[in-house]
């Protein structure tokens, strides 16, 4: 198994953990104890275990623990269907019991669907966080650079800022770059090995700005896999900025969905990729993009898992 990989079976690993945590469970096994309960006759101890259970729920809703608020309809909707039929008090508690039941059973399920597909998945997981780039002990980051490569605002002129006067000297020695490609020099200061600048297009002046922020994406991790075969290294990581999304102006929203299907498509399981967010609204958006092309990938080894 690679190490991208493994990073897919740790978060899927993960995951299944957490939906096999204890309270999930304890809901499980109080459900079968109010149903035998209440089978075996003892109605006041059937009403007030349910009552309990509720009143643990609840709370937990309350203080963040467990926001599993469709379980918490579905316990209420059930109830609702027991007072229904039987006209009591206790046929209510019986309906959320039985929705207690249904609930971590399928919880139960898709675990086990989930700890199958981790142990199967050939996929790998992009990452973001939201911090300083130019505090990453990585292989290499990318700079968000005009066309000078002297520096700049924003990224462009913090990294040149944290790396030190030998960044400048060496970027003079490049003779600028284009609006979509990319040239790679040392780090220097930083704790990274090199440094990838691209040149992001302006929003409203480049006639196709799209392309050559695709372009941005594309000439640098190519760059970096050079980098990669050159020196005989298995896996590097690299990390990106949001490019253009500042000053240059290209909306955040549409940025970041070509930024992860531009790596998406050149992925070849030797290049990890850290998307380095400054602000919290791009955190956010990397953050909910990247949920949906995991879930994308989940679905899609599941139903070739089934298939099999």
């Amino acid at each position: 198994m690679s190490k991208k990989e493994k990073r897919l079976a740790i978060f899927l690993e993960k995951l299944a953990d957490f939906i096999l945590s204890f309270h999930f469970y304890f809901y499980f096994l109080i459900a079968v104890a109010v149903l035998c309960t209440y089978y075996w006759g003892f109605p006041k101890v059937f009403n007030g275990l349910v009552i309990v259970m509720l009143t643990v729920y609840i709370l937990e809703l309350i203080i963040g623990y467990d926001r599993n608020f469709l379980g918490f309809f579905g316990m209420i909707l059930f109830g609702i269907i027991g007072y229904l039929i039987t006209k009591t008090t206790s046929g209510a508690l019986l309906g959320i019991t039985y929705a207690i039941l249904i609930i971590n059973i399928m919880k139960i399920v898709l675990s086990y669907v989930i700890s199958e597909i981790a142990s199967k998945a050939k996929r790998w997981i992009m990452e973001v966080i939201n911090g300083d780039i130019t505090k990453l002990d990585v292989d290499i980051i990318v700079n968000a650079a005009n066309n000078t490569l002297l520096g700049g605002g924003g990224v462009d002129g913090a990294i040149h800022r944290a790396s030190g006067p030998k960044l400048l000297e060496e970027c003079k020695t490049l003779h600028g770059c284009e609006t979509g490609e990319s040239k790679m020099t040392n780090a220097y200061n930083l704790p990274c090995d090199k440094i990838i600048h691209t040149v992001g297009p302006i929003y409203h002046y480049e006639n196709d700005a799209a392309s050559l922020l695709k372009s941005c994406y594309k000439t640098s991790y190519l760059l970096a896999e050079q980098y990669r075969k050159e020196n005989k290294l298995d896996n590097i990581t690299i990390a990106y900025p949001c490019i253009s999304t500042g000053v240059y102006g290209y909306p955040k929203d549409e940025a970041c969905k070509i930024a992860i299907n531009t790596l998406k498509e050149l992925d070849n399981n030797h290049i990890n990729v850290i998307f380095v967010c400054f602000d919290e609204e791009s955190y956010t958006l990397y953050k909910k993009e990247l949920e949906k092309w995991v879930l994308r990938i989940i679905w899609k080894t599941s139903m070739a898992h089934i298939k099999s």
